[in-house]
C-alpha cells in the first residue's frame, strides 16, 4: 500500500525535464521551465488535491474533436454577444480553466476535471493579492457547467 502526500507535490528536473513524484509515481511534464510542464504541474496539483492523478497527455485528441480552448473561446463570444452581465465572470472562469486544461479534448474532461477545476479555483490569487471565495469559486463552476451543457 502506497503512502499518501499531505503535501502538495513539489516540481523536480531530471536533465531538464520536469517531473513530479505523486504516491511514489514519477510523472514527467515536458520541458523544465517551459509553460507546458508549468500547465501540466498545476494540472497535476489540482488532480491530486481531490485524489485523481492522471498522467499529462494521457487522453489523446481524435483529429476533429472539440478541444477545451475552441469551446471555451466559442462559447465566450457567444456570452459577449448575447449576455454582458455574466461575461466577466465567465472569462474568469476561461482563464483558470484554460490554465490547467488548454488543449484537452471535451470528450476527455470528466466531473473529476471539473472538480480539480474547482480546488485551482480556491486556490487562484486576484490582481488584489486575495484569494477567491467559496461562492465566486462555485459561481465560477456554474458557468464552466453551462458552456458543457451546450454540448449535451
Amino acid at each position: 500500500m502506497k503512502k499518501t502526500q499531505s503535501s502538495p507535490p513539489k516540481m523536480g528536473n531530471n536533465g531538464g525535464t520536469a517531473f513530479v513524484r505523486i504516491n511514489g509515481e514519477r510523472i514527467y511534464l515536458g520541458k523544465y521551465g517551459s509553460a507546458e510542464a508549468k500547465q501540466n504541474y498545476a494540472r497535476c496539483v489540482a488532480e491530486w488535491a481531490i485524489g485523481n492523478v492522471a498522467e499529462p497527455g494521457q487522453s489523446p485528441q481524435a483529429i476533429g474533436s472539440i478541444t477545451v480552448d475552441s469551446l471555451t473561446i466559442a462559447y465566450l463570444d457567444y456570452v459577449q454577444k448575447n449576455n454582458v452581465a455574466d461575461y466577466y465572470a465567465f472569462r474568469s472562469a476561461a482563464m483558470i480553466l484554460l490554465q490547467l486544461y488548454s488543449g484537452v479534448t471535451v470528450d476527455s474532461f470528466s466531473p473529476k476535471c471539473l472538480a480539480a477545476v474547482q480546488q485551482h479555483c480556491t486556490q487562484h490569487v486576484d490582481k488584489n493579492g486575495k484569494r477567491y471565495s467559496r461562492q465566486y469559486c462555485n459561481t465560477l463552476t456554474k458557468h464552466i457547467k453551462k458552456m458543457l451543457v451546450l454540448l449535451i
